[in-house]
């Protein structure tokens, strides 16, 4: 990763977000979305709720950074921007998530 952590690569994509794992080998998040239709109902309701939790959990830190980062006064500017806006990357992924979830009971209802 050539000297910088796994964290660092992760807000190093503009468009998506993206890890790292070594040289040349990379992996976008969001193409790693969640089988809901291999899922059972009580399953894809406690993934709703796990999945809002975290919306929670990261609206906070978008609001309270420096309760979740070490030495976030001390982190330049860039850094700082950089690891909010993968916080909203994060919270419109868990919002995605939630609402294919739901379309899945949907889909399910409707049958």
């Amino acid at each position: 990763m050539g000297g910088e952590s796994q964290e660092e690569s992760l807000l190093s994509s503009k468009k998506h977000d993206i890890i790292s794992l070594r040289k040349g080998i990379n992996f976008r998040l969001d193409l790693f979305g969640v089988r809901y239709d291999t899922y059972n109902v009580k399953g894809i309701k406690s993934s709703i709720r796990k999945n809002e939790k975290q919306i929670q959990e990261h609206t906070d830190k978008i609001a309270n950074p420096a309760s979740y980062v070490k030495d976030w006064q001390q982190k330049n500017a860039h850094y700082q921007k950089g690891l909010i806006e993968h916080w909203k990357k994060e919270i419109a992924n868990f919002r995605n998530q939630i609402k294919r979830a739901k379309d899945e009971l949907y889909r399910r209802e409707r049958k």
